[in-house]
C-alpha cells in the first residue's frame, strides 16, 4: 500500500493505492504525482518540507473576488451595534 499526493488544479488530493493498482495509478496520474510514501504521515511530512512554502496558490481565476458580490450586493459588517443587549439598561429604544 502506498500514499500519493497529487495536484489537481488548485487542490491537492491524497490517494491510498493498493499494490495491485499502483501501476495503473501511475499511468493515469504520472505527471501530477508530487509525493509517494508508504505511510500517510511520511507523505504529509514530506509534502510540508518540500512543497508547502513554495506552492503558488494562484486562485485568481478559480474563485470570485471578495469585492465581486454580484447582484446580491453583500456589505461588510458594521462595527456599530444598534439595539439588542448592548444598550445600557433603561435606555429607550
Amino acid at each position: 500500500m502506498k500514499y500519493f499526493i497529487v495536484r489537481k488544479g488548485v487542490e491537492f488530493v491524497i490517494y491510498k493505492v493498493s499494490d495491485e493498482l499502483e501501476q495503473a495509478f501511475r499511468q493515469k496520474y504520472d505527471k501530477e504525482i508530487l509525493i509517494e510514501e508508504n505511510a500517510l504521515t511520511d507523505a504529509l511530512i514530506r509534502f510540508e518540507q518540500e512543497f508547502m512554502f513554495s506552492i503558488d496558490f494562484n486562485t485568481e481565476n478559480s474563485f470570485p473576488s471578495e469585492k465581486d458580490t454580484g447582484s446580491a450586493g453583500a456589505q461588510p459588517a458594521s462595527d456599530k451595534m444598534e439595539g439588542g443587549d448592548s444598550d445600557p439598561p433603561g435606555k429607550a429604544r
